[in-house]
């Protein structure tokens, strides 16, 4: 897995494990003093998590990025407006200097070539290694913009960090 620095955990179904690997890989990689920044699907009572919502993974700020269209109504929930402000949190992490950058998902927008892209391709050039979830749909899309960087993890905390580790010691 060596100069992989781009990491997705693959689902099909709600995507709540890749979620939850993730939050746990985060508290994982903060116990080894790691500087983790970006953000992920803010975490509900119960111990999912809600998907309207996406959260910074080190302060309270949170951004609610699917709006509800009525009933009735079809078509993407995304709101472009909040993804795009979202976008100031993994902005500062790399300004600040992190280990790790995760980010909740590569989505329709990513796939677009807008959302949080542009913060990934940062990361990685700066040599910062990135984890997102990426839905099985728009798997060939990552795979294209990943290309020979980028590496499927199994939503396993202990693969996530084997993965990091790899990306770690090239350093």
């Amino acid at each position: 897995m060596k100069n992989k620095p781009l990491a997705v955990i693959v689902f099909e179904d709600d995507g709540n494990e890749a979620v939850m690997t993730m939050w746990n890989a985060v508290a994982a990689m903060k116990q080894r003093q790691l500087r983790v920044g970006g953000l992920l699907n803010k975490k509900d009572a119960a111990g999912g998590y809600i998907g309207e919502v996406i959260c910074s993974v080190n302060d309270d700020r949170e951004y609610t990025i699917l709006v509800s269209r009525g009933a009735g109504a079809s078509g993407c929930r995304l709101d472009s407006v909040a993804l795009a402000e979202s976008s100031e949190v993994p902005r500062e992490a790399l300004d600040q200097g992190v280990d790790v950058l995760v980010i909740n998902k590569f989505g329709v927008a990513e796939a677009e070539g807008n959302g949080l892209l542009a913060e990934m391709t940062r990361a990685a050039s700066e040599g910062v290694p990135v984890l997102a979830a990426v839905h099985q749909k728009y798997a060939d899309a990552w795979r294209s913009y990943s290309g020979d960087l980028g590496v499927e993890l199994f939503p396993m905390v202990e693969e996530v960090m084997a993965w990091l580790d790899a990306q770690l010691a090239e350093d």
